[in-house]
């Protein structure tokens, strides 16, 4: 079970585009999923799976695991972290590209 205080489960949506809508839940095995919900958007669908396999790191108090983007067929390297107990920074990394974006918290 999870030890932070801050958690991610709930739903965010994105700063820069608040058209997409992700919403975070806990595994069975204790890992971290995110599905995109209320997408207005025109590259995702309503349940697709962004995140997969986030796990807490209690040492760099970061989310790491894997990232899809629905314009794209790869996986990407992703790190969250908190910047607020409403905000997150998303880091997702492939090869020798960076993008990061940020998620606050549907109230």
């Amino acid at each position: 079970m999870l030890k932070s205080t801050k958690t991610i489960l709930g739903k965010w949506k994105g700063e820069e585009d608040a058209s997409r809508q992700i919403e975070f839940y806990q595994e069975k095995d204790g890992s971290f999923s995110g599905k995109v919900i209320n997408d207005n958007g025109k590259n995702a669908k309503d349940g697709f799976l962004i995140f997969k396999e986030l796990k807490y790191d209690e040492q760099s108090h970061t989310y790491k695991g894997q990232m899809m983007p629905p314009d794209a067929k790869i996986s990407i390297n992703a790190t969250l972290t908190f910047s607020g107990n409403n905000r997150l920074e998303v880091v997702g990394k492939k090869f020798f590209m960076t993008k990061v974006f940020h998620l606050a918290r549907i109230q």
